[in-house]
This record gives C-alpha cells, structure tokens and sequence, in this order.
C-alpha cells in the first residue's frame, strides 16, 4: 500500500492501480506587519499557518478501478476528516477542502475510462 486517507488506499497490485502524483506539502509561517509613523514597518511572527496538502490521483479503467463511482465516493467525503499516511508514515490529521475532476478520455456512449482527480487537503488542529 502506498497510502491512505478517508478509507481510500492507494494501492499497486496484479488487478488494481490506484495511486497518488504531484504530491505537493505546503507549511507557512502566519505574520502581522505594523507601520510605525516614523520608521521602517515591522513585521511579529504569530505562529504556524495549518498545513496544506495537495495531489492527484489517475482514474483509469484499464487499472481496475472504476473511474466515476470512485470520483463519487471521493467528492461525497468533502469535509470528512482524517489521517493522511504515505508510505507507512502518517502526515497529519486533514479536511479534504475541494476536488477537482477532469475527464481525459471517454466513450461514445459517454463512460469514463481515464480521468484524473485533484484533491486539496487542509491540516485540521
């Protein structure tokens, strides 16, 4: 297994390839400036901002996975908390925030067969 989040394993096997790309982990620092009258403006630390994460994921029906009801199970969890593991370690606790789906290829009669899926992650503290 590769990882995991919200029931969902990205997995590599004989029968199913569902894994995760472009996996991208952002973490800031959260400041006030204050202008004095005279003088250069100041900048204070206030702390951490929460963590973000974002990465996408390749519905392929070739794959063994089914391309839309995976997308429906994955949009039904927006706003569903979770642990985040990848590559046996945990990230973080997270929301998924927002999916955005594109359908690269599909049938005449309008199946899906390949699309993929981007998935914006927030640190719940």
């Amino acid at each position: 297994m590769v990882g995991s989040f919200l029931g969902i394993s990205f997995t590599t096997n004989d029968s199913r390839i569902l894994t995760l790309s472009n996996y991208r982990r952002s973490e800031s620092a959260r400041t006030a400036v204050h202008t004095p009258i005279f003088g250069k403006p100041r900048t204070e630390y206030l702390g951490r901002e929460l963590k973000k994460v974002t990465f996408s994921i390749q519905l392929n029906a070739l794959n063994g996975i089914r391309p839309r009801y995976t997308e429906e199970k994955i949009i039904n969890k927006i706003g569903d908390i979770g642990n985040l593991v990848i590559g046996g370690r945990k990230v973080g606790f997270f929301m998924l925030k927002a999916v955005d789906s594109s359908y690269e290829v599909t049938t005449r009669d309008g199946k899906l067969v390949l699309g993929n899926i981007d998935l914006t992650l927030e640190e719940y503290a």
